[in-house]
């Protein structure tokens, strides 16, 4: 985050108007007391097994003003974890609504906040005193005895592990195309009587796997194939498919050959 310009933060505030750019949330990117309620939010990741990973973006993409939006603390964490709902084009759309919704607006003090935002989004933690083993999800996950942690605005970003399926870029690519498929299938069931959540498959997955499934071990990976393509087989535009002879979904080889193409 240390490479995010101050021009762009000016930039990213101003079209803000100092306010989280989720629909309907009016919680100010920094109060009247000067609190910073807000964070710098990446549309695309960079680091491998980041929400809305992104191999081929660049260092001066990611920081850049297209790849940031500003939004509350609490909606922050629902993006980053649950991408496959809001994935790169949601984001975009939201954050485009949001500018769109009325003129850039500078706040008097926006040269101080600019730079409040890029301090709190700078905060590192080095959890390197720990004389034990610090274990991230103790079902199966790696142990280690100096764990390094970002955060940001007060949220803990653990590194996925080496053997970990977040760790694998086209591992985890192949789950959140799954349950984007699966959400695409489910949401449009006729028969539901209350509003669809987005983010309860990617909760059924974890009690599937025992943990976050970025966090479990890439032996677990086809486990985890296995429960998304069952979920997305019930479901009834699945069902009408088979009927038709149609696929519902492209096995793990097809999506890395699109991925390559």
């Amino acid at each position: 985050m240390g490479h995010i310009k101050d021009k762009t933060i000016k930039v990213l505030f101003a079209n803000s108007r100092n306010q989280c750019a989720f629909p309907g949330c009016q919680t100010p990117i920094i109060d009247s007391s000067g609190t910073v309620l807000g964070e710098i939010c990446h549309i695309k990741a960079k680091s491998t097994g980041g929400p809305r990973f992104d191999y081929d973006i660049k260092a001066d993409e990611l920081h850049g003003e297209e790849n940031l939006i500003l939004l509350c603390a609490v909606h922050h964490k629902i993006i980053d974890d649950d991408p496959a709902a809001y994935d790169v084009s949601t984001l975009q759309s939201i954050k485009q609504s949001h500018v769109n919704s009325a003129p850039p607006s500078m706040e008097t003090n926006s040269d101080l906040f600019c730079r409040l935002l890029l301090n709190r989004a700078e905060a590192a933690i080095n959890v390197s005193k720990n004389s034990g083993n610090v274990a991230i999800n103790s079902n199966g996950v790696t142990q280690g005895q100096v764990v390094n942690i970002r955060q940001s605005g007060g949220r803990v970003m653990v590194a996925p592990p080496s053997d970990s399926i977040g760790a694998n870029s086209d591992m985890t690519s192949y789950i959140a195309y799954l349950i984007k498929r699966y959400n695409e299938f489910a949401s449009k069931e006729k028969s539901r009587t209350r509003a669809f959540s987005y983010g309860a498959i990617s909760k059924n997955l974890e009690a599937e796997l025992g943990c976050q499934w970025r966090l479990a071990k890439t032996c677990k990976f086809d486990q985890a194939v296995d429960y998304l393509i069952a979920r997305i087989a019930k479901t009834r535009l699945a069902k009408l498919n088979k009927a038709k002879g149609y696929r519902s979904f492209s096995t793990y080889d097809e999506h890395l050959k699109k991925l390559a193409q």
